[in-house]
């Protein structure tokens, strides 16, 4: 389907939303991922890349959110300079990194770094329905001028739930420590659903160490960010 570039918005040094309106009514669920494929200028072909929708479906324009580097990839390049406007194609919504249909289950979201993205469609949704949901947040960034969506964190998950780590807190062992923070944080339900999402090696590598750790790896929903800072 044929989407147009509304607008972009910088929500940090180097982390920006991109906010698309579709030709017609798009379906998905909060959470899931789309492929967006742009054609860089110059070129009768089109360059694709995998994004995890930060916009929730009770929202009118759909948005991602990515982070683009000093030195970005050709399409990164491409996608930050386009203009309002500009038509991309997106794919149907795939995924299964998707609320539960139990209400009554705990969830224990885990970002790190760009992997708030789709957490942020997540909890926008749920603050659109008025849904109770028992939900703790550990969310790991660089630093804190990488924090992003507080406002609709703060509007659906209690202060007292939240456990926010900057890169230098989490200490040199880091997957390690990422799960200790997490079992920490598991602790505090029985037997939650575990949303992992970021970088794909670090999400790998703490699926891995939470499912030595005793966790069930039934229990455990992966996101990983294939090459998402190129």
């Amino acid at each position: 389907m044929r989407v147009q570039l509304v607008k972009c918005v910088q929500e940090s040094p180097s982390i920006s939303s991109f906010y698309f309106e579709p030709a017609h009514r798009f379906r998905y669920e909060a959470g899931q991922f789309v492929d967006l494929s742009i054609q860089p200028e110059g070129t009768t072909t089109y360059d694709r890349r995998w994004f995890s929708l930060s916009s929730s479906p009770t929202e009118p324009l759909l948005m991602i959110t990515t982070r683009i580097t000093e030195q970005p990839s050709h399409y990164k390049q491409t996608l930050s300079r386009m203009v309002p406007g500009t038509e991309l194609i997106v794919s149907e919504a795939m995924g299964d990194f998707v609320l539960p249909l139990d209400p009554v289950r705990p969830l224990l979201f885990v970002a790190i770094g760009i992997g708030i993205a789709p957490f942020r469609s997540i909890l926008q949704y749920i603050a659109d329905t008025s849904q109770k949901r028992h939900i703790t947040l550990v969310y790991m960034v660089r630093s804190k001028d990488e924090l992003l969506f507080s406002e609709v964190i703060n509007a659906v998950v209690p202060c007292d739930a939240q456990t926010i780590a900057t890169e230098g807190s989490v200490g040199a062992v880091g997957e390690t420590s990422m799960a200790a923070r997490v079992h920490t944080a598991a602790k505090r339900s029985v037997e939650p659903v575990i949303y992992l999402a970021g970088p794909e090696p670090k999400v790998e590598a703490l699926a891995q160490e939470l499912t030595q750790r005793g966790y069930q790896a039934s229990d455990i929903i992966t996101d990983s960010f294939i090459g998402y800072a190129t």
